[in-house]
């Protein structure tokens, strides 16, 4: 979807791809809403690289048990809360400057 001019993924847009394994997003997604992924419980790699995303909120990565890899780099982060990571306990490579991450 890197390709696409996506600007808005509504509730449910996930739904009918639950067996997805790797997603790279690409338009304008400013704030990460919580369950945002929810309906992706195999995926393994999410990269939101360039992706205009300032907030991260708790829960938006809920139901990513699974993921290994997460890129957000490149992104004007002002709000990434160290809460949203805790679904990750797979999470061996990431792509950010944990001084991005704050207590929400």
């Amino acid at each position: 979807m890197d390709r696409n001019p996506v600007a808005v993924l509504d509730d449910g847009c996930w739904a009918d791809l639950s067996n997805l394994r790797v997603l790279v997003l690409g338009g304008l997604f400013p704030v990460l809403h919580e369950n945002m992924f929810s309906h992706l419980p195999k995926l393994e790699s999410l990269d939101l690289r360039s992706c205009q995303i300032s907030t991260i909120l708790p829960g938006a990565f809920k139901g990513l048990e699974r993921l290994e890899e997460l890129r957000v780099s490149d992104n004007p982060l002002e709000e990434f809360c160290v809460q949203s990571l805790q679904p990750l306990v797979r999470l061996t490579y990431k792509d950010f400057d944990e001084g991005d991450l704050v207590e929400c």
